[in-house]
């Protein structure tokens, strides 16, 4: 009964206590020393772990030498302590023992990101350290220049703009970003500009072992912002031990203007603010990165880049904007594609967007080509994957085109637009559940996205679950009291509490003209066929897509997405009937579900 306490106290005695408590606040404070200082001095990943097991061990010896050595007045004296020493020993193996264990097995896990290829990335938008908010576009626009170069090394995975700028201003550890967005390294920086003069801080980190394996501070003229960018792409290039393809060394300055003759830096700053107002899709965000770009490629005709960002932004206005000429966004989207492939033949985009032309003039095979050349120059380029699959899908070769949308989708795995795609693919084919599926986690992504309400009110209304339909339509039409009063008619006359034909009728002539302007164009020719087919009415609804398919590039809002559309809309066994496929044929597309849904 006297053992114990006789060990406490000479463990006491002989200040072990003591001694544990001080080694334990030095090795904690060296040990956050060393995070910061080796990756500044850019030592190996293994070094700090090489550090912190370094300081483990030295706790057990730390106490062994407080347990033998006994310093008092007469200097330094060893202790025997009999039975005690054993005892201690004992205590110290187990302590040992426990503290390795910890090391190795019971430390919080850092879950591996999802792809541990060492070849994918992310870059994360560069913080603005400017101290005016006006700069926000700069510090975006230079993330997103360096996403470009890294893109376009074929031995690399870089996940798309849409996804990684997700997270700015979210509070996020980087092996979760990495872990969504199937990456392993993360790049991540800050961007200061005052005057002409520039400073770049960029920071390269290995996200499933949590170490920065690269850093570099960069200050320069504006002027020499492009030879910044190739810098960093070459810098993370050398650490992921890759090699730089040999088209990536003249784009990297042609691209964006030729650096080495002097690019004209408005010009630049213009594109720069144009790249932020593409991904929503907003026809008046379009109309304002057009009018940006018009102005840069005016003041630096030879900006590669420029030509073809405005290439993609004229012809996503041709597909989102109502009341514009279509045919004549077309053909200027043509002409500046054109332009930016003769300055830079390397360019991806330049070829994604004449592809997308011709995909909206039917040309499909033409389309596939150019889409085929955009994906060799950059095989993270999401949105040529995207355009491929719609394409595809267009010209019937259905399989292919959900292989396409699910490489664009773990490129760009927070892109709401592939979801979009993928839903009424799934939808198409009679996959209602992995339609749901995807329609609720896009949801998660936005709470507030109009198209995914109709998408999912359109699988709703498919399953009968009108009271869920009725919820997500009030959210997704415009704030017109019209619009809540007909579709609130349309909930009771799903429900048998008010006289149908009236319904049936404002259904057919309202519902595609109530829902918010920045609605996800193929809801439209979706909604109103599956709003008459749960109302029971399948030649009203024939009629619907009929009237889609009568339309012409001047007076359909849809512009040239109806081929897509319409081969795409959840319509069941209607597909089945003459009118629907006659009216697929009236489009040029061909409906690859009809030869196996028409035989089930």
């Amino acid at each position: 009964m006297t053992s114990a306490p006789g060990l406490f106290a000479e463990l006491k005695r002989r200040s072990v206590f003591k001694v544990g408590a001080a080694y334990l606040v030095v090795a904690w404070l060296a040990i956050q020393a060393a995070s910061i200082l080796f990756p500044t001095f850019e030592a190996p990943v293994w070094a700090l772990r090489v550090f912190v097991l370094a300081m483990f061990i030295g706790f057990p010896i730390a106490l062994v030498m407080a347990w033998v050595f006994e310093v008092g007045g007469g200097g330094v004296r060893v202790e025997s302590g009999g039975h005690s020493d054993l005892k201690f020993y004992g205590l110290i193996g187990a302590i040992a023992a426990l503290a390795f264990g910890w090391y190795h097995f019971g430390q919080p896990a850092v879950r591996p990101a999802v792809d541990a290829d060492q070849r994918s990335i992310a870059v994360l938008p560069f913080v603005n350290m400017s101290g005016d908010a006006e700069n926000e576009y700069f510090s975006d626009g230079i993330s997103e220049e360096i996403l470009n170069q890294l893109a376009r090394m074929p031995e690399l995975k870089v996940a798309a703009r849409t996804s990684s700028f997700a997270f700015k201003g979210e509070k996020k550890e980087i092996p979760d970003i990495a872990r969504e967005l199937g990456v392993r390294m993360v790049l991540e920086g800050s961007v200061r500009k005052q005057g002409g003069k520039v400073r770049i801080t960029a920071q390269l980190i290995d996200a499933a072992e949590g170490f920065h394996l690269w850093s570099e501070t960069y200050d320069r003229d504006l002027k020499d912002i492009f030879a910044i960018q190739d810098e960093i792409a070459r810098a993370i290039a050398k650490q992921l031990q890759l090699k730089l393809a040999m088209s990536t060394v003249p784009a990297a300055s042609s691209a964006s203007g030729d650096a080495a003759s002097g690019v004209d830096v408005e010009a630049y700053d213009l594109y720069l603010r144009s790249l932020g107002l593409l991904p929503r899709r907003d026809f008046r965000e379009l109309g304002e990165a057009v009018a940006l770009l018009e102005r840069a490629v005016t003041k630096a005709p030879t900006f590669a880049r420029a030509h073809a960002t405005l290439a993609i932004a004229l012809n996503l206005q041709a597909l989102y904007a109502p009341d514009m000429p279509v045919r004549e966004l077309r053909e200027r989207a043509s002409d500046s594609a054109q332009r930016a492939i003769a300055l830079d033949p390397t360019l991806a985009e330049g070829y994604g967007a004449l592809g997308l032309v011709a995909t909206n003039t039917a040309r499909d095979a033409t389309a596939l080509l150019l889409f085929d050349r955009s994906i060799a120059l950059n095989p993270s380029f999401a949105a040529a994957h995207t355009w491929r699959a719609l394409s595809l899908r267009a010209s019937g070769q259905w399989v292919e085109s959900e292989r396409e949308s699910r490489i664009a989708l773990e490129l760009d795995p927070r892109s709401l637009n592939i979801y979009s795609n993928l839903i009424w693919h799934m939808a198409a084919d009679g996959r209602y559940a992995e339609s749901r599926a995807l329609a609720e986690r896009k949801l998660e992504l936005e709470p507030t996205s109009p198209s995914t309400h109709i998408e999912l009110a359109v699988l709703d209304l498919i399953a009968k679950r009108n009271q869920d339909a009725h919820g997500h339509l009030l959210k997704a039409i415009s704030d017109d009291p019209r619009s809540r009063s007909l579709v609130d008619d349309l909930y009771a006359a799903l429900e048998g509490r008010t006289a149908k034909a009236p319904v049936v009728a404002a259904v057919a002539a309202q519902l595609r003209f109530v829902f918010r302007p920045e609605t996800n164009p193929y809801s439209l020719v979706n909604v109103t066929p599956a709003a008459l087919l749960a109302l029971g009415e399948r030649e009203r609804a024939l009629e619907e897509v009929e009237r889609f398919a009568a339309q012409t590039d001047d007076t359909l809002r849809l512009r040239g997405v109806l081929r897509v559309a319409l081969v795409s809309a959840a319509v069941g066994d209607l597909r089945c009937e003459p009118r629907f496929q006659a009216a697929v044929r009236r489009v040029d597309a061909v409906d690859g579900l009809a030869t196996t849904l028409c035989q089930r």
